[in-house]
């Protein structure tokens, strides 16, 4: 990791994100397979952004859970700090939320032009923030820190795991279920892995984005807290 630890946990990334977009694609494509065998009334789609927003959140949320156990021993086995470990997981992974809503958008773009007549119709259906009344700059930035959140969410149970084990990583993961629900009342979207929604709050967007960057950075200032001088754990 010479060159630039960041870039090359990015690679990493990249690498296990492969496996995110074909699965992604592939489910998409039968989606719309088996979308021309019924009626609308009897199967009704939700949009891409939507649709792809819910793996990316689980595809973040791995990804951060993994990341104590597979590179922590690999940077201070090569003399890195673990304030590098973190500045540079912090780095890639906000570099892979933006990347992830890039190809998303350019996807959902590809998938107007392709069925222009299913997106007249609103055929595809969408919640906010990425319903047809929301700004594509304000649905971007959602799926963008919505992302990130579940990556250093994952960074920070994972942490509590590292160094206290599975009795006191219950309570990180306690935590983090909070975490999940808070995130989900600052934007208004459906709870990850509990499946309830809360009504409109009609929370300015600037108090939420600056809530959400708030909340990430302090997960990963927790992690950071957790980990700056635990024992590492070598394979």
């Amino acid at each position: 990791m010479k060159r630039s630890t960041a870039a090359e946990l990015f690679m990493e990334l990249l690498k296990w994100a492969g496996w995110l977009i074909g699965i992604v694609l592939t489910i998409r494509i039968l989606q719309h397979l088996l979308y021309f065998f019924f009626s609308v009334s009897e199967m009704e789609m939700t949009g891409f952004a939507e649709f792809a927003h819910q793996f990316t959140k689980i595809f973040m949320l791995v990804t951060g859970l993994l990341i104590v156990y597979r590179f922590l021993e690999y940077f201070v086995s090569n003399g890195l700090t673990r304030r590098v470990f973190l500045t540079s997981s912090i780095q890639a992974s906000a570099a892979a939320a933006v990347l992830f809503a890039v190809i998303t958008f350019l996807l959902l773009g590809i998938e107007n032009f392709l069925l222009p007549e299913a997106a007249k119709e609103g055929n595809f259906l969408s919640a906010y923030p990425f319903n047809e009344e929301t700004n594509l700059i304000t649905s971007f930035m959602i799926y963008i820190l919505s992302s990130w959140v579940y990556f250093a969410l994952g960074m920070f149970i994972s942490s509590g795991y590292y160094r206290y084990g599975w009795l006191y990583g219950l309570g990180f993961t306690a935590a983090g279920i909070v975490i999940l629900i808070l995130e989900s009342f600052l934007w208004e979207t459906e709870t990850f892995l509990l499946g309830f929604t809360f009504p409109p709050q009609a929370l300015p967007f600037l108090f939420s984005f600056l809530a959400s960057m708030l909340l990430v950075m302090s997960l990963f200032f927790f992690a950071f807290v957790v980990l700056k001088d635990v024992r590492i754990k070598m394979e």
